[in-house]
């Protein structure tokens, strides 16, 4: 659902929210100091714009949403599966500089830590064990989608916290939909070898040797067979391709645009 932080649009979960457990976001592209290309509120540092600006940027986000920005906790993604679990000490480096690379999940147990990813079409997925009190940030593009990484996150967070899954809350952000995922047989085929069962989420387009894959789809089935409930799974449905006046969209805009990034911490504990 779309909501106003401090004058600040962005997207948030009903099901996060009524859980009062936690503090998050996923942002848009409104309500920043960009410009160009980058208008509004690119979040990202390694896109071209001026530093100062994109901090500018992330402190006005940490600030609406609450969180401390020197708890702010992030990395190089990849579009791999790695989960980096956050605990004790940081690893970033200075003012939202970080050192960590090579994960594409996040999760802690501690409540000072805010997980945040980027994306600019590929699916957010925001993970909530309310029984043990941890939380997993994870960006799934569409080969962190195939190699499962939701079941990875799953498992780590079952090693580490003691989570079961069937009390996880899962929520499935803005990223490119089903009605513009389109792709060639490559990654078709790589859908079909790894996940079998997400034959049912690739439809045949209508440009020749092309398939649309709806990866919000395909990432449900992969939470509820690790036994998530479908009740405890909620997809938010906006296409970042299709909204542009929200979202930046790496296939509608390319290298030119900005980030978007999503926020994900444990609330502390009331006395």
């Amino acid at each position: 659902m779309k909501t106003i932080l401090q004058s600040i649009p962005v997207i948030q979960s009903r099901l996060l929210t009524a859980s009062g457990l936690v503090r998050h976001c996923f942002s848009t592209r409104l309500g920043g100091k960009s410009t160009g290309p980058y208008a509004a509120m690119n979040l990202g540092f390694g896109r071209g714009e001026e530093r100062e600006i994109v901090a500018e940027n992330m402190s006005a986000l940490c600030q609406a949403l609450g969180v401390a920005e020197e708890k702010v906790v992030f990395g190089k993604q990849v579009h791999d599966v790695q989960v980096y679990q956050l605990a004790g000490q940081s690893p970033m480096t200075g003012r939202f500089q970080s050192s960590l690379t090579g994960y594409d999940a996040l999760m802690t147990n501690e409540p000072s830590w805010t997980l945040v990813t980027y994306h600019a079409d590929c699916v957010p997925v925001f993970l909530l064990d309310p029984c043990h009190r941890a939380i997993a940030m994870i960006h799934a593009g569409w080969r962190g989608t195939a190699g499962r990484i939701v079941q990875h996150t799953l498992a780590d967070m079952e090693t580490a916290y003691d989570t079961r899954p069937q009390d996880v809350l899962a929520y499935i952000g803005p990223s490119i939909g089903p009605c513009c995922f389109q792709v060639g047989e490559e990654v078709r085929d790589a859908f079909l070898e790894k996940i079998p069962q997400s034959e049912q989420a690739i439809k045949r387009d209508a440009t020749p040797q092309k398939w649309k894959i709806d990866l919000w789809a395909v990432n449900q089935a992969l939470l509820q067979e690790a036994g998530v409930p479908e009740t405890q799974i909620e997809i938010e449905g906006l296409c970042t391709m299709c909204h542009g006046e929200l979202f930046y969209s790496h296939r509608a805009m390319g290298e030119s645009r900005g980030s978007m990034a999503a926020f994900l911490s444990l609330k502390e504990l009331e006395p």
